[in-house]
């Protein structure tokens, strides 16, 4: 399975499709896997390129501190590994925190940028169950349970009236061959925790497009004026009825919204 020695780090990646290069960086306490509801539509249409960020999947754990910035930094060099001059950029929720800082340090490498259920600073509302449901698992709960409370966190009410829907999803979850520890996600947690992009959106010159659900309680209505205020010529997508992973639960209409932004000239 390829692995780009980046930072001195093995990134897992994979490459799917032609086009324009298009980096999928996924949210925190995922991988790659995250992705797969919409890679064979934008696949289509890009040049995809799927990663595992540092502490999770394939890629290298890493028993230090490290920040947002500092996984951005992977990022860039991975691309540059695999010899890639640009690529529009989406990342999701811990993964647009990653992206911003791309934008902002690497703006070179950025073609264009995709804010998808995001912030600038992580709320202390979502921070505590976080750290509540590490404790839980250390404490010996089994998984299934705690991925349960996780769900309610991601997903709309829509999906959560259907218990079949949720066993899918956590059975996607349990069955993951490559799931992370307990103190992998506690370094990403940290580095999330610190992140504060606020002083630095208005350096954002790229082509950007934010999305967000309506019905997230993550990322909130209070979050998406911090991204809109802070990059002005941004464009802004609200899909209503939507939690925080709406391209898991519309990926047709996620699919079409990123194709479209990222298709203009």
């Amino acid at each position: 399975m390829p692995k780009g020695l980046v930072n001195n780090i093995n990134l897992y990646y994979e490459i799917h499709g032609q086009g324009e290069p298009l980096l999928l960086i996924p949210g925190l306490g995922s991988d790659h896997l995250r992705w797969l509801s919409v890679l064979e539509q934008l696949a289509k249409n890009f040049q995809v390129i799927l990663v595992d960020s540092r502490d999770s999947g394939q890629s290298d754990s890493t028993d230090c501190h490290y920040t947002i910035a500092d996984m951005a930094q992977d990022m860039a060099a991975l691309l540059q590994e695999l010899n890639i001059k640009q690529a529009h950029i989406i990342g999701h929720s811990m993964g647009g925190g990653i992206a911003q800082f791309l934008a902002t340090d690497f703006p070179d490498l950025v073609n264009k940028l995709v804010l998808y259920s995001t912030t600038a600073k992580l709320s202390i509302r979502p921070l505590l169950p976080m750290k509540y449901n590490v404790e839980l698992l250390n404490r010996g709960l089994e998984p299934e349970f705690v991925f349960r409370n996780i769900i309610f966190w991601l997903y709309s009410n829509e999906l959560l009236a259907s218990e079949e829907k949720i066993q899918q999803l956590l059975n996607d979850m349990l069955s993951n061959p490559f799931p992370q520890s307990l103190e992998s996600f506690g370094r990403q947690l940290t580095a999330c925790t610190e992140a504060n992009t606020k002083a630095l959106l208005a350096n954002i010159k790229v082509p950007t497009l934010i999305i967000a659900g309506e019905d997230d309680i993550i990322t909130t209505k209070h979050d998406l004026e911090d991204l809109t205020k802070g990059i002005p010529h941004a464009q802004v997508k609200v899909f209503p009825n939507m939690a925080h992973c709406t391209h898991i639960e519309s990926p047709n209409e996620f699919v079409e919204t990123v194709t479209t932004f990222l298709s203009e000239k």
